[in-house]
């Protein structure tokens, strides 16, 4: 049995999401309160689940602080936030703060059990409407020219990076490359060294920034 709390302002869509959550046996609420403050006194108190569901407000830079100070002490903890804001350069933010999924306010059903489910398995997830979004803004962007950092790698890590990009997982990465799993995770780990980036989503912003994507 996976555990998670809520730390949402608003009570009808708390009871949504309960509902949403509730039809997988394997899923169980603890607690729930309105906002991040919430979230700490809730964890301040011992309570340790594997998931927070919390909401972002557009005032996003007076939150990133606390949820970097949740996700710095609390490691074992997923955020997952749900947000009212479609500005990247913000989200990019709340996943350099720590949070491994964004989603926005009307994300379906079947998303959100599914954003839920794989952000407690250690995945990041960005909900499907902004990663088209930033598709269709990197491709009406002007092309940059490759930067020192892109040309260092090597072509197994273009190409890894490109399925990275593309949302494939490391099992399904090796079964295409005829590598092993444990392989595409040293590569995984290279690009993030050399790229100097944090986490996947970084990874991802970066393709798309680069043109590895066309």
């Amino acid at each position: 049995m996976k555990n998670y709390v809520l730390a949402l302002p608003d009570h009808q869509r708390r009871k949504e999401i309960r509902e949403i959550l509730g039809s997988d046996p394997n899923l169980d609420l603890l607690q729930e309160g309105e906002d991040l403050k919430d979230l700490v006194y809730m964890l301040e108190s011992g309570l340790r689940p594997e998931l927070a569901i919390v909401f972002l407000a557009s005032q996003i830079e007076l939150e990133l602080a606390l949820l970097k100070a949740i996700t710095s002490k609390f490691r074992n903890v997923k955020v997952l936030c749900f947000g009212d804001t479609c500005n990247d350069a913000a989200i990019q933010k709340a996943f350099s703060a720590g949070i491994h999924g964004y989603l926005m306010k009307d994300v379906s059903r079947s998303e959100l059990l599914f954003a839920a489910q794989h952000v407690m398995a250690g995945k990041e997830v960005l909900c499907s409407s902004l990663a088209v979004a930033l598709v269709k803004k990197a491709s009406q962007a002007p092309v940059e020219t490759p930067s020192p950092i892109l040309t260092n790698l090597t072509a197994r890590e273009r190409e890894v990076l490109l399925m990275i990009a593309e949302g494939y997982t490391n099992k399904e990465i090796a079964e295409k490359t005829f590598t092993s799993k444990r392989t595409v995770e040293g590569h995984r780990s290279n690009l993030l060294e050399k790229l100097g980036a944090r986490n996947t989503a970084q990874l991802i912003r970066y393709a798309f920034t680069q043109r590895v994507l066309t």
